[in-house]
């Protein structure tokens, strides 16, 4: 992902020191009953929960940059739906 550059939020400040070693991760108490009931569900910890849900942030993020990107040259092919799109690659 050259060329991009994320801050750091809160939530990624309190997951890692300094030194970038997991810390004590805590999530808010209005989403902790359902957090505690999907780990139960999955066998996932916490800290494992929350690393997916980073994970699952940045890809979508990531999509949405190229996606952007990406859209002014697809539109000068005459691509603006994904349904132009299914039909260049089917």
């Amino acid at each position: 992902m050259s060329g991009i550059a994320l801050k750091p939020s809160g939530l990624t400040r309190r997951l890692f020191d300094s030194e970038h070693n997991p810390r004590r991760s805590s999530a808010p108490a209005q989403i902790k009953p359902a957090l505690d009931e999907m780990g139960q569900r999955e066998g996932a910890s916490l800290d494992e929960l929350i690393a997916r849900a980073i994970e699952e942030y940045l890809f979508a993020h990531r999509f949405r940059l190229l996606r952007e990107r990406m859209a002014p040259r697809a539109q000068e092919q005459g691509i603006y739906t994904d349904q132009d799109v299914f039909e260049r690659v089917s």
